[in-house]
C-alpha cells in the first residue's frame, strides 16, 4: 500500500481526486463533493474565483517535492514503459535525421514536446497514446520561439568562448595552440557547466508553460520566475537531481536512456502540475 505523500510513515488508499497522489486522511479535504489535497483545493478554489487568472501560476508555493516529482515520474513511464521506449526511440532517430539540415533546428522542440504531452495525458485521463509524441506541432509557433531564446540564452558563452578557442588554434601559433588549448578546458568544464546551472532553474518551467498554455516565451519566463525564485536554491539542486537521473541512464549500458530520459520528462511534467495545474490544458 502506498504511503502519505507528507507523512512517509503512513500507508493510506486515499488519494486525491485531482492529482491522484496518496494521503491520509489529515491531509486530505472534501471540497465539491470530492476528497482533494491542500494545493489541489487551493487550486480549484481559485479558479472558480478569477476564471481568467487560469494559466498563471495557481500554486507559486515554490515547495520542491524532488523524491515525489520522480517517483510520479517513474510511476508514469513504467505504466507503459514499452510505448514510452517507442515513442523515446522515434524522437531520438528523428532528431538524428533532422539533425543535418535546417528542418532539426524547428523539429527538435517539437518532438520533446510530444513527450511532455504524454506526460500531461497521462496525469489528465490516466494515459496516453503513440501518436501524442507528434502533437507537439501544433503548438511549433510558440514552441520554436521559446527554444530559440532560451537555447541561445545557454549557448552564447560557449559560442564566444569556442570562437576565440578557434582563433587561437588557427592564427596564434604554439602560444596560441596553448591558450586554446586552456580554453577548451574553461570552455567545457567552467562556461558551459555555469550556463546549464544559472539559466535553467531560472527557467525550470517555462518550456511546459509554453506547451500548455500556448504563451509567448516572455510570460513563460516570468510564470516560471514568481514560482521559482521562492526557492531557488531548491530549484536548482531538483535541476541537477533530474538531469543526473537522465545521465544515469548513458552509464547503464546506454540503453538505460530510453527509460532515464522519459522519467526525467515526467517527473518535470508531474511538476509542472503540482505548482500550475493542468485543468486548462487541452490537447
Amino acid at each position: 500500500m502506498p504511503a502519505c505523500v507528507y507523512h512517509p510513515a503512513i500507508e493510506t488508499a486515499a488519494a486525491c481526486s485531482q492529482c491522484g497522489r496518496h494521503f491520509c486522511g489529515a491531509c486530505l479535504v472534501e471540497f465539491l463533493g470530492q476528497a482533494h489535497c491542500g494545493a489541489c483545493r487551493d487550486r480549484r478554489l481559485l479558479q472558480m474565483q478569477h476564471p481568467a487568472q487560469i494559466g498563471a501560476p495557481l500554486r507559486g508555493t515554490g515547495q520542491v517535492e524532488i523524491s515525489g516529482w520522480i517517483e510520479a515520474g517513474w510511476r508514469i513511464v513504467t505504466g507503459n514503459v514499452w510505448l514510452w521506449i517507442s515513442a523515446f526511440l522515434v524522437v531520438i532517430l528523428l532528431s538524428v535525421v533532422l539533425a543535418v539540415t535546417v528542418l532539426g533546428i524547428v523539429a527538435l522542440p517539437m518532438l520533446w514536446a510530444g513527450l511532455y504531452l504524454m506526460a500531461f495525458e497521462t496525469l489528465t485521463v490516466g494515459s496516453t497514446s503513440f501518436d501524442t509524441v507528434f502533437k507537439g506541432f501544433r503548438r511549433s509557433g510558440p514552441l520554436l520561439a521559446a527554444s530559440v531564446t532560451w537555447l541561445g540564452a545557454v549557448l552564447v558563452p560557449v559560442l564566444v568562448v569556442g570562437g576565440m578557442v578557434w582563433g587561437a588554434y588557427a592564427f596564434g601559433g604554439e602560444t596560441g595552440a596553448n591558450i586554446g588549448a586552456w580554453g577548451v578546458v574553461v570552455c567545457y568544464y567552467v562556461i558551459y557547466p555555469a550556463a546549464c546551472v544559472c539559466v535553467p532553474p531560472f527557467i525550470f518551467f517555462a518550456f511546459p508553460h509554453v506547451l500548455a498554455t500556448g504563451c509567448d516565451p516572455v510570460t513563460a519566463v516570468r510564470a516560471s520566475w514568481e514560482v521559482v525564485r521562492r526557492n531557488y536554491l531548491m530549484f536548482l539542486v531538483v535541476n541537477l537531481v533530474l538531469g543526473l537521473v537522465a545521465y544515469l541512464g548513458t552509464l547503464a549500458c546506454v540503453v538505460g536512456v530510453l527509460v532515464s530520459y522519459p522519467v526525467m520528462i515526467a517527473a518535470h511534467a508531474r511538476a509542472y502540475a503540482d505548482h500550475f495545474g493542468l485543468d486548462y490544458w487541452r490537447d
